[in-house]
């Protein structure tokens, strides 16, 4: 059984180097797709941006020849992965796991995984659960129904000649599992001008609206108390707590000295509640009408 993992490398120089070490001990290849600009889910972005990281910037020491590097100028997210795909099918590779750069496991979930792929169960596709952090890893998204914990679209995608990757991270696999092995995701573990770069380059720019009303009420002025998070589908973040668990070593490179807001001005108090007003009331419309 021959496991192979693939990355994309866009604007990733705060996580790189400590998921390559986190994912590199488990696995046998590692593809790493590093595109010259951003993709093309809103074209000015694509037109006059270039990667902030740099390939001389992503450290590969201690790695061998354990990666390698896929240079391209993908338009789409899919197309990225499915050269990954492609090749670790031409290259006899079993499975292709899913791992972005801002996304970790503990070592007991890494061993728990890699036994799972290895056994002979009839699966296309694993998923696994995620926390998703929020500014630093000391706080840590609480999603809509009061949980910390979701899953995500997939980990791991079995190289079958049929099988390949339709929209984003999403797979045509139809034979699937959630395994409960959390990924530490600090995704949203960014400066301000990291954040600004992800909402304008990475592959759900097209689905954020009022960029920069969210910017300033939900990420600029954000507080214990902020609610409806989510720059795509903001009532599905209910809000940011304090991560309520013990924090696994590499958590170290990623707890960033974030000090929520203590005392907002009037006027982003009351633009927050209209904010929120509009968007519950929207999500209650939106449940109302997929019952009728």
């Amino acid at each position: 059984m021959k496991i192979a993992l693939h990355v994309l490398a866009y604007d990733v120089n705060r996580y790189i180097g400590p998921m390559l070490q986190n994912a590199a001990p488990w696995v046998d290849k590692i593809y790493l797709a590093y595109p010259s600009r951003p993709f093309g889910y809103i074209s000015s972005s694509r037109e006059q941006r270039t990667n902030p990281t740099q390939l001389e910037d992503i450290d590969l020491s201690g790695l061998g020849d354990k990666v390698e590097i896929l240079k391209g100028d993908w338009e789409f997210e899919e197309q990225t992965r499915n050269e990954c795909l492609e090749r670790a099918k031409r290259e006899g590779y079993d499975w292709l796991i899913i791992q972005d750069a801002d996304e970790l496991y503990e070592d007991s979930s890494w061993e728990s995984l890699i036994a799972t792929l290895r056994s002979q169960a009839d699966i296309e596709l694993y998923r696994t659960t995620w926390f998703t952090f929020w500014k630093s890893g000391r706080y840590v998204l609480e999603f809509a129904n009061r949980t910390i914990k979701s899953a995500n679209v997939g980990f791991a995608l079995r190289c079958l000649p049929h099988l390949h990757f339709v929209a984003r991270r999403q797979s045509n696999a139809t034979k699937e599992q959630t395994l409960d092995f959390p990924c530490f995701h600090y995704g949203y573990v960014k400066s301000d001008q990291e954040i600004l770069e992800k909402l304008t380059t990475w592959s759900h720019a097209d689905e954020v609206r009022n960029r920069n009303t969210w910017f300033r009420l939900k990420w600029e002025n954000w507080n214990l108390g902020t609610r409806n998070l989510s720059p795509t589908d903001p009532t599905g973040w209910h809000r940011a707590i304090e991560f309520p668990f013990l924090q696994p070593s590499f958590a170290e490179h990623f707890n960033l000295p974030v000090q929520p807001s203590k005392k907002l001005p009037l006027s982003v108090l009351l633009e927050n509640r209209l904010f929120d007003a509009r968007v519950e009331t929207l999500s209650a419309l939106r449940r109302i009408k997929r019952r009728f």
